[in-house]
């Protein structure tokens, strides 16, 4: 037969630890807000073109980003000339200055 006294201390202690625990999940549980981004036109430009690139459903033409490259012909001026100023502008002084 358990003596009473122990029995009382054993319920006290499992009280005090059933409130730790409750008080240490209330703090844990911290409140942020959720931020929400609308990625639409950013899927549109290209962002997600490494998963085309894995995917084994498409041809080998577009996986390489050859298709998307030759469909339209003002975007690949745009980017021969952007290509073009970031050479004059950027590598051509580095070159100047022996920056290699």
């Amino acid at each position: 037969m358990l003596n009473p006294l122990v029995l009382a201390l054993q319920v006290l202690a499992g009280f005090v630890a059933a409130g730790a625990a409750l008080v240490a999940a209330g703090s844990a549980q911290a409140v942020t807000s959720v931020d929400l981004f609308d990625d639409r036109k950013v899927r549109d430009t290209g962002f997600d073109l490494i998963y085309e690139a894995r995917d084994l459903d498409l041809d080998q033409s577009v996986r390489d980003g050859l298709t998307q490259a030759r469909s339209d012909l003002e975007a690949t001026k745009k980017r021969i000339k952007e290509a073009e100023a970031r050479i004059d502008n950027a590598v051509a002084p580095s070159i100047t200055k022996q920056y290699w």
